[in-house]
């Protein structure tokens, strides 16, 4: 019996060595290329992600005002689809004060923030009711959300 229980225990070091050498991960040789599928598939930046995010939340301080999408309706402010690019004030169903339209301001990233940080300070006279953003990390959030949702 002794000698069962020995024999046995023996086995049982054997295998449980076994194991442990079976969790070791082995590196693959140096000359051996490994592919992934993960290589293959390009994933999103996980910054974006976090910025559109922000973004979105942030754009709802405008979505009483504003709508994004393209054939949406004008609400108090004009709709924004395609708004980048262009001059201020194009939109030929939307009434915009006179301040806005005499501007000459083609929208792009500086002319945005400026105008997202004061409005009434950027532009004098305009009608736009928006107290502004200061932070320019939110700005920054909310000018990338404006861009990636009114193309």
């Amino acid at each position: 019996m002794k000698k069962q229980v020995l024999v046995l225990i023996g086995i049982l070091i054997i295998i449980a060595c076994g194991q442990e050498q079976a969790k070791k991960k082995v590196p693959a040789p140096k000359s051996a290329k490994v592919e992934t599928a993960t290589s293959e598939v390009p994933r999103p930046k996980k910054k974006q992600k976090i910025i559109n995010k922000k973004g979105s939340k942030l754009f709802i301080l405008c979505s009483a005002c504003h709508s994004l999408k393209e054939n949406e309706v004008n609400k108090v402010g004009p709709n924004l689809y395609g708004f980048m690019g262009k001059k201020a004030g194009i939109k030929d169903d939307f009434k915009y004060s006179e301040a806005l339209l005499s501007s000459g301001i083609v929208w792009d990233e500086e002319s945005l923030r400026k105008w997202i940080e004061n409005p009434a300070k950027y532009i004098p006279g305009t009608s736009m009711a928006f107290i502004g953003i200061k932070e320019k990390d939110r700005q920054d959030a909310l000018i990338a959300y404006l861009i990636d949702q009114t193309q």
